[in-house]
């Protein structure tokens, strides 16, 4: 009895405390604008994100409240383009924040030193260093080859499954299946065949889902490491997580064994230098300059990341052709004058050096840029001022903050009238206006942390492309296309009828 009088007359310590700490929250931030409920509690953020459509929501509040928004307690969303050096220049003292602790990938030795989540700027650099010459594109234009191969495949494949038979095909699941053979293909010479398999081990869906638990954790991260330490739930969580991650690991190691045999049997020299291949070739001139592990984090990298981004540009340009017949019908037209046609395999040299083709894809990539969410940096200790060019905001330290490439790429002062898809503005702007377009451009990140795999990307949009849009006739028979952001803003439903165009 004593001990339930005791409770009752200290039930007060509780609520007082939580009261405590929503006013801490509310108050830390208080000169930075945004919702009364964003700024007291991570829960709307939360809810967004899990519902995938936290782009769209920022995008209201930053209509609404200006360029500096406050969108959780401790978490500033930026969408001023002034501010890209601060956040995320050479030399910025930002750093990468705990939003990525839930996708940081262990090993016996510990974390694995992945360029996308290192705070480390030592180690970042390191990696960035002794990958460069496997990332640059000199080397991957060798690989031509390869990526020549996977758009053989697929055409072959939408040619027996769907063109001949008249079934509708899911042409967005198909760009996913490429990009995921493709990535493999280039990074390990290996190509698993999801599009012949349609995926059929799920593993596709599986990282999408991975990255999906990463993106709702990495708004509450300590709640990510209390949950995994919990027996109840944690094999649950391994599913919807960390699986997925020691799936692609031990590909990488069984990938890297294989060609590490190779070379013992003297194919060192004649191997074809894939990505995987460049790397233990680094190695075997220097093996102080890159590790076992730090290959394996490389290859890793290229897996996750490479297949969702690239796959989702790739939906974005069909999308916007498709729905605007004007612009494809001068695309066709100018990569006709390039003498690209459809019974020989792209070449690079020539895609990239027309121009309408690389402003449809930049103009593709700014409307629908792969990566929907905050790029979030942690304030160092001594503190950060923001500024959106009429007001400056203290910001303490630990504080997240990040551009977001949706938002920043329908900023109107830098890209009028932001909706509409017009490849043109690439080509006619002026040059001062040109050159802010391609500074707020930033499919790929910005600064030091820039995408290292951006050219492997740039390789296949640029092939498959023209190749497909040359090749077929794309009508929607269900124009019903849905986003879902869970950091890719992955699109679904697009499904067309497709027919072999006649060859003139």
């Amino acid at each position: 009895m004593a001990l339930i009088e005791t409770a009752l007359r200290n039930a007060w310590i509780l609520p007082l405390c939580l009261v405590l700490w929503l006013l801490r929250n509310r108050y830390r931030l208080s000169s930075v604008p945004g919702p009364l409920l964003n700024s007291i509690s991570v829960l709307p953020r939360l809810w967004s994100v899990y519902r995938g459509s936290s782009h769209l929501d920022d995008l209201a509040l930053h209509k609404k409240y200006g360029k500096i928004v406050r969108v959780a307690p401790g978490l500033v969303s930026v969408s001023d383009v002034s501010q890209l050096d601060q956040i995320y220049g050479i030399s910025s003292q930002f750093y990468k924040s705990s939003f990525y602790d839930p996708v940081r990938l262990y090993d016996e030795e510990g974390i694995l030193p992945d360029p996308f989540v290192l705070a480390d700027k030592t180690l970042h650099a390191r990696m960035k260093r002794n990958s460069a010459n496997a990332y640059s594109l000199k080397a991957l234009i060798q690989l031509e080859p390869l990526v020549d191969g996977v758009i053989a495949r697929l055409f072959n494949h939408l040619d027996a499954t769907y063109v001949e038979t008249g079934k509708t095909c899911d042409i967005g699941e198909y760009m996913h299946f490429f990009s995921m053979d493709a990535i493999f293909t280039v990074t390990f010479g290996a190509d698993l065949d999801f599009i012949s398999q349609g995926d059929s081990k799920g593993f596709c869906k599986h990282v999408q889902d991975g990255i999906a638990y990463f993106a709702c954790c990495g708004q509450v991260p300590w709640a990510h490491k209390f949950l995994l330490g919990n027996p109840y739930l944690s094999r649950f969580l391994a599913i919807s997580g960390d699986s997925i991650l020691d799936e692609i690991l031990s590909i990488a190691v069984a990938q890297r064994q294989d060609a590490e045999k190779r070379i013992l049997e003297a194919e060192h020299e004649t191997a074809q230098a894939t990505f995987l291949m460049t790397l233990l070739r680094n190695q075997a001139k220097s093996p102080s300059a890159i590790n076992d592990r730090e290959i394996n984090a490389h290859a890793i990298g290229n897996i996750m990341a490479g297949g969702d981004t690239t796959s989702t540009a790739l939906r974005a340009a069909l999308r916007h052709l498709i729905d605007n017949p004007d612009v494809l019908a001068r695309l066709l037209e100018e990569l006709r004058q390039a003498g690209i046609t459809p019974e020989t395999p792209v070449s690079y040299a020539v895609a990239s050096r027309v121009p309408y083709l690389t402003a449809v894809i930049r103009e593709s990539m700014r409307l629908h840029p792969s990566v929907g969410m905050l790029l979030s940096r942690a304030v160092p200790d001594a503190g950060g001022l923001l500024s959106d060019g009429k007001r400056q905001y203290r910001v303490d330290a630990g504080i997240d903050v990040g551009i977001n490439p949706w938002i920043i790429h329908r900023d109107p002062d830098i890209f009028p009238d932001p909706e509409t898809y017009r490849p043109d503005r690439w080509l006619l702007s002026s040059p001062a206006q040109l050159a802010a377009m391609n500074r707020a451009w930033i499919p790929f990140g910005a600064g030091r942390h820039m995408c290292s795999g951006q050219h492997i990307s740039l390789l296949e949009i640029t092939k498959l492309i023209p190749a497909i849009v040359m090749r077929y006739h794309m009508q929607w028979e269900d124009a019903d296309v849905s986003v879902t952001n869970h950091f890719f803003t992955i699109q679904s439903g697009m499904r067309v009828s497709l027919q072999r165009k006649k060859q003139e």
